[in-house]
């Protein structure tokens, strides 16, 4: 009996144990009544205490706005709108199972840094993550200060060069020095951008992991800060970084890490960021935009990847082609270098670019399109050994074709770089063809074609587009002050 005491005992704990109550999500709104803006102290919410593991945070009302210093913990949800949550110090991450920014509601960053303090990124952990028109994650100007990052300009204060990342920062042609140099991974970009010079801050980083679904009807920018005077140049962008199950986003959406601008006297832009977006699945909305443009640059001018000391568009790393398509438009992609894995081929029946800039490829790329190309109002960069278009190549209204040759092959051939087409080609007023010889090697893109028409104000222009700076069989001297180069 005493043995069977000791089971009903026994049983009547594990029962017990069985019908435990859940642990209770409570509401805790913010308030701010403590006046000192901090989330982890108690008298700005409304529970008399930051919100514990499981509840949900709503920083919807109250005055002020909220600090982040450290990481949250693992909340039910977190809804932001009408005020700024700044998260501080690299390793804060905000955690939570839904995370919902409304209009007038912003996520950010302290100020830019320098490459001997701590840094700071937006970092969020979910599984849901809803950026509602008007919401905003913002990372502009909040990368590594001037003259600091891997992308940094070697110019002095004065010498005008802008930061890179994703692409080349703009150089200072009238000293003249080079912008910052490409850095870092396409695929996974978690490093901030590079300063420029003056007052040229490099963009911040967003890093986003989702298990689910991440929706954009809102701004997540990363941009490099433009600078403001004679001399200076820009940020380079920095990164946005992505990782969910399911992506989608209206055309409010916008994701952008674009290169600072920069004044248009002796000075260079910022080079492009880096986005990557590596979902498993697109969802119904697909029309979310994608901007890595290289800010401007002196001297003006016009092409997706410009003459010597222009800066550079940024990198979009995607998993797959879903969201190309026939007729690439509305800007969904704006100044971007397309990073695709194992994408080194497109064939489709045709294609149409407008109001659409982005560039594919990164040598040896084959472009098969069947019923011809027609390029209004946009930009078709491609990095690519072999073209060949069936039909017509029509470029119009300001529509632009920018091919880049590799360099001369093994095989015999006098080009780096074909572009065959088996109908005609016609350039309209205010169009442009852009060939880019190899800077070092000297190949160039031959054209073949049925018949070409150039109107007027329209045309083919490889101006700065040959041989690199010092290079080519007829360069100049090596310093700074030596004679010219030469050709004919």
């Amino acid at each position: 009996m005493a043995g069977a005491g000791r089971r009903c005992a026994l049983s009547l704990i594990v029962l017990t144990g069985l019908f435990l109550p859940a642990a209770r999500a409570d509401l805790d709104s913010w308030s701010g009544s403590a006046g000192d803006g901090d989330w982890f102290t108690g008298g700005n919410w409304s529970l008399g205490h930051a919100p514990y593991a499981g509840d949900a945070a709503d920083l919807t009302a109250g005055a002020g706005n909220v600090l982040l210093t450290n990481s949250t913990p693992d909340l039910s949800s977190l809804t932001l709108a009408n005020k700024t949550l700044t998260c501080s110090n690299w390793t804060t991450v905000i955690q939570s199972t839904n995370v919902v920014v409304q209009s007038g509601g912003v996520i950010t960053l302290p100020g830019p840094f320098t490459n001997s303090v701590m840094s700071n990124r937006v970092h969020i952990v979910c599984a849901d993550l809803t950026l509602e028109t008007g919401g905003k994650i913002d990372a502009a100007g909040r990368g590594y200060t001037i003259f600091a990052g891997p992308g940094a300009t070697t110019g002095g204060a004065w010498h005008g060069a802008g930061g890179g990342y994703g692409g080349r920062g703009g150089g200072s042609s009238s000293f003249p020095v080079g912008g910052g140099q490409p850095y870092g991974s396409a695929g996974s970009p978690e490093e901030p951008g590079s300063g420029g010079t003056g007052n040229g801050s490099g963009g911040g980083a967003v890093f986003v992991e989702a298990a689910d679904t991440v929706t954009v009807h809102g701004t997540i920018t990363a941009d490099g800060s433009n600078t403001t005077a004679y001399g200076y140049g820009g940020g380079s962008g920095g990164s946005i970084s992505i990782t969910c199950s399911t992506f989608q986003g209206s055309s409010n959406g916008l994701l952008t890490a674009k290169g600072g601008n920069t004044d248009p006297t002796y000075s260079g832009g910022g080079g492009g960021g880096r986005i990557a977006v590596n979902y498993t699945a697109l969802g119904a909305e697909r029309a979310a935009r994608f901007r890595a443009s290289a800010g401007n640059s002196w001297p003006a001018g016009a092409g997706l990847q410009n003459v010597p000391y222009m800066a550079m568009m940024g990198s979009l790393w995607l998993p797959d082609t879903a969201l190309l398509s026939v007729a690439m438009t509305n800007l969904i992609f704006e100044d971007v270098h397309l990073e695709i894995p194992g994408f080194t081929s497109w064939s489709p029946e045709s294609l149409t670019v407008n109001n659409c800039r982005f560039v594919l490829g990164n040598g040896g790329f084959q472009l098969t399109v069947t019923n011809g190309v027609t390029i209004a109002n946009g930009e078709l960069g491609l990095y690519g050994d072999l073209t060949t278009l069936g039909g017509n190549l029509l470029l119009t209204n300001g529509g632009k074709l920018s091919v880049f040759s590799g360099p001369t092959n093994a095989g015999g051939n006098s080009y780096g770089a074909l572009v065959s087409i088996t109908g005609d080609v016609a350039v309209a007023p205010s169009s442009w063809i852009y060939p880019f010889s190899d800077g070092t090697n000297g190949g160039s893109v031959l054209f073949r074609m049925s018949n070409l028409t150039v109107a007027a104000g329209g045309g083919f222009n490889a101006d700065g587009r040959g041989y690199a700076f010092r290079e080519g069989p007829g360069k100049g001297g090596s310093a700074n002050h030596a004679p010219g180069a030469g050709y004919g």
